[in-house]
């Protein structure tokens, strides 16, 4: 709770005059965070092709991971977001506000999946729900990441996660006939 009321620049009295509960403080602050997300998280630009080495799956690893970013800015957001998972293991109205955060990017991430696989540019043999669950599966551990080592750099992560998450030549995306 340290880190929220320096992050507020608020003293707890402060804080617990706006807030009945840390609960309602944390939930709060979920809820902010979730907005965020969703307007950072929308439908990509339409103009904007898609990577074909990785037939997309690379630009969907960015987006999600220039979301987080742009939303937990510094370190002390960082630690904030992973204070707001660590108390959505005990308490359950916290739980609810993360899972529904989860839930959404990863439906969304999941329905630009299938349209990939639908047009033939990412591989048709992977479940597209199951891979969108992997894919936000990595974002608590690239927060971590970004609170112990600062100097981590985006981009290596992001390439790195493409890459295990591309096809290989074997497992090339193949464009489907149409019709």
């Amino acid at each position: 709770m340290q880190d929220v009321f320096a992050e507020a620049g608020l003293s707890p009295g402060g804080v617990y005059r706006y807030f009945k509960s840390k609960d309602d403080l944390i939930v709060a602050i979920a809820e902010g965070v979730s907005r965020q997300l969703d307007a950072l998280l929308g439908e990509p630009e339409p103009d904007v092709q898609p990577d074909v080495r990785t037939g997309g799956i690379g630009d969907e690893v960015r987006r999600i991971v220039a979301a987080f970013d742009s939303v937990e800015t510094d370190e002390d957001h960082r630690r904030v977001a992973v204070a707001i998972w660590n108390e959505s293991l005990h308490n359950p109205g916290v739980a609810g506000v993360v899972a529904d955060i989860v839930e959404r990017v990863t439906c969304s991430l999941a329905s630009r999946l299938a349209h990939m696989q639908d047009d033939g540019r990412w591989r048709d043999d992977v479940d597209a729900h199951a891979a969108a669950q992997v894919i936000v599966a990595l974002l608590p551990g690239y927060a971590l990441q970004r609170i112990w080592f600062p100097n981590l750099d985006p981009q290596s992560f992001i390439s790195a996660a493409t890459t295990l998450l591309s096809p290989t030549e074997s497992q090339a995306p193949r464009r489907r006939p149409p019709g």
